[in-house]
């Protein structure tokens, strides 16, 4: 008798988790990563207690969305908050086959059935965040100045130059 597939484990160290009524938001704070998970792939996640089997998730998914599943589904699922970085320890001995969501729309669009799917995007840092240097900055070779400053190259000693905002007169 095969042994039942268990979920694997759901990252849980260093992220911000924030639920609305149609998305769960994950921040990474260490990648600076933030990803919206669809309903389906957040109830999903959820259950990524390594723990749990994967026919228990699809039938209470089945439940939970009103339509038919299979493990495709889940394991598609699964591949998608690997490739997000959602899992710890990656793949966790799952083998992510290459699907395609073109196939799986096919399968479960006619019961009105949305795709599991992650929308990322990486926060940018505080430096990247500056809009314009500010008067006495260095750096406006690849940054602007402010409004009311220019850049200027400043030869300092030893003959060093800089590019540096000085107040417009």
């Amino acid at each position: 008798m095969k042994k039942p597939l268990k979920m694997p484990l759901a990252k849980s160290q260093d992220i911000v988790i924030q639920k609305t009524e149609n998305e769960t938001l994950v921040y990474d704070m260490k990648t600076h990563k933030a990803c919206s998970l669809n309903q389906s792939i957040a109830y999903i996640w959820e259950n990524c207690d390594g723990k749990t089997d994967i026919e228990i998730v699809i039938k209470n998914l089945e439940e939970n969305l009103k339509a038919k599943l299979d493990n495709e589904f889940v394991i598609y699922a699964l591949g998608r908050l690997e490739k997000a970085s959602l899992l710890e320890g990656g793949k966790q001995g799952f083998e992510f086959p290459t699907m395609n969501r073109r196939s799986l729309l096919r399968k479960y669009a006619i019961t009105g059935l949305s795709l599991p799917i992650i929308v990322s995007l990486v926060a940018p840092t505080s430096a990247q965040m500056a809009s314009c240097l500010t008067t006495g900055q260095t750096g406006c070779n690849t940054t602007p100045c402010c409004p009311n400053n220019t850049c200027q190259a400043i030869v300092g000693p030893g003959g060093i130059i800089t590019n540096q905002c000085v107040a417009t007169p």
